[in-house]
């Protein structure tokens, strides 16, 4: 029983960066121009109305004070201040 456990384990481990992945090379579909706090702080607006949130590469929510620039490494892949690419997350 211990020995399934320790398989199942690291079977999920394995997937987890995976899955990750694959949800961060999705393209969320959302159309320029973006504006920026259009639903609230921190809560943007595509040019269709849908509501997003900045989001790095690992899942986090960028702070609605930092500035994003949108496209910085490439067509839906924007830049904030600190360098890290970020990319649009619809929200809720």
């Amino acid at each position: 029983m211990k020995t399934i456990k320790l398989l199942l384990a690291l079977v999920i481990i394995n997937l987890a960066p995976q899955a990750v992945a694959d949800e961060w090379n999705s393209q969320e579909g959302l159309l320029k121009p973006y504006e920026k706090d259009a639903y609230g702080p921190g809560v943007n607006s595509d040019a269709t109305g849908q509501p997003f949130k900045w989001q790095t590469q690992d899942g986090k929510t960028i702070s609605p004070i930092i500035d994003v620039e949108p496209d910085a490494y490439g067509p839906g892949i924007g830049m904030d201040e600190y360098g890290r690419p970020v990319r649009p997350k619809r929200w809720p």
